[in-house]
């Protein structure tokens, strides 16, 4: 999920980039490794705009701390991503997205792969 300050849940436009090395899964629609652009269509959706254009379904989060950067998290299971969240610099707020059916069977059946997850700098528009 995506973030900008002051509150990207509340924002539409667009709010910044940036510079995915690795092919990723928005549930099962595949984008490729790619410069994107992230906008806000409403408080619900955001558009990805690269190699491949998606819209996104978020929800708001909350973080614990107020990052100093504003990034976007990945969550992967072996070498597949999947988009997480989205934060911005110096807000408190930031965009989720639910994992979809294809990322909650993926992750009942890798009890053996390995998890984790990756962050990537966001690049605020002027």
């Amino acid at each position: 999920s995506f973030a900008s300050a002051p509150s990207a849940a509340a924002q539409t436009g667009a709010i910044s980039t940036v510079n995915i090395p690795f092919a990723f899964q928005i549930d099962a629609h595949k984008m490729p490794a790619g410069h994107y652009q992230i906008s806000g269509l409403d408080n619900n959706l955001i558009v990805l705009r690269g190699p491949n254009n998606a819209i996104v379904a978020t929800h708001p989060v909350l973080a614990r701390k107020v990052p100093s950067r504003g990034y976007v998290l990945f969550n992967h299971i072996g070498d597949i991503y999947f988009l997480n969240e989205i934060w911005s610099a110096g807000s408190i707020n930031g965009i989720g997205h639910f994992p979809g059916r294809v990322q909650k069977e993926m992750l009942k059946a890798s009890k053996k792969a390995a998890q984790g997850q990756t962050t990537l700098a966001l690049n605020s528009l002027p």
